[in-house]
């Protein structure tokens, strides 16, 4: 199962007596998550899947946008206390269903902080375990991608010089660059200059892999190219 990218579109609206109007009560946000919570809790694994997957959507409505939540130097927080229970979907990352651990992921990204990055990689490198299948992976650097923070930055610029899928690395690479843009436009928006001084320290990592790949000819040049422009826009943040 491929989780897909849930874009605005996906913001459904509810009829009223006055038009269209956005789902914003707080009430019915903690309903819908207790709901998704409940059913994330129940044996069956179409069930869990679709739990968490709707967690995600019920996320991006509270928060009225998709894309990162944090920022390249800042991860974002947890979102409690409208999801109290982030323990039930850590424990599902494990899960014996591939699409279970895949929805699980992505949910994560959407509602943890930068815990779950060092959850999510962990679960990446765990050298005693069996290597996580294409999909899985995609949706942990998704989740990094969208959580932020100098560490999966770093740990998905990695990922994208390190990963034996064409895939992956490509997803890392573009999850870097879509962090990198949403800070860079933050920072253009702001009217004090938000960016740390350290900087150039913490993301010497990401800055050292982007390079490499971007220089390494065996490479495939769609990979070096967006290496390249990742790096780019992530040196200007």
């Amino acid at each position: 199962m491929a989780v897909p990218k849930i874009g605005p579109q996906a913001l459904p609206l509810i009829e009223s007596g006055s038009g269209n109007m956005r789902e914003t009560s707080s009430n019915v946000f903690c309903h819908r998550i207790k709901d998704c919570l409940q059913r994330l809790a129940t044996p069956n694994a179409k069930d869990q899947m679709m739990a968490a997957l709707d967690l995600v959507v019920v996320g991006i409505q509270q928060r009225e946008r998709s894309g990162p939540r944090g920022r390249v130097d800042s991860p974002a927080l947890l979102r409690s206390p409208l999801l109290p229970d982030l323990a039930l979907l850590e424990k599902r990352i494990t899960d014996a269903d591939t699409d279970v651990r895949e929805a699980v992921i992505a949910a994560l990204g959407e509602w943890g902080d930068k815990s779950t990055v060092k959850l999510l990689d962990q679960l990446l490198y765990d050298q005693t375990a069996k290597p996580e299948p294409v999909e899985v992976r995609v949706a942990c650097v998704l989740a990094m991608g969208n959580i932020g923070g100098f560490d999966a930055v770093n740990s998905l610029a990695c990922i994208a010089n390190s990963d034996e899928s064409p895939k992956v690395r490509l997803s890392a690479i573009q999850a870097v660059e879509e962090l990198a843009t949403y800070t860079s436009e933050l920072n253009a928006d702001a009217t004090v200059d938000c960016r740390g001084k350290s900087e150039v320290k913490e993301l010497s990592s990401a800055i050292k892999d982007l390079t490499a790949m971007a220089q390494d000819a065996a490479q495939p040049e769609d990979l070096r190219y967006q290496a390249a422009r990742a790096l780019g826009v992530l040196k200007t943040t």
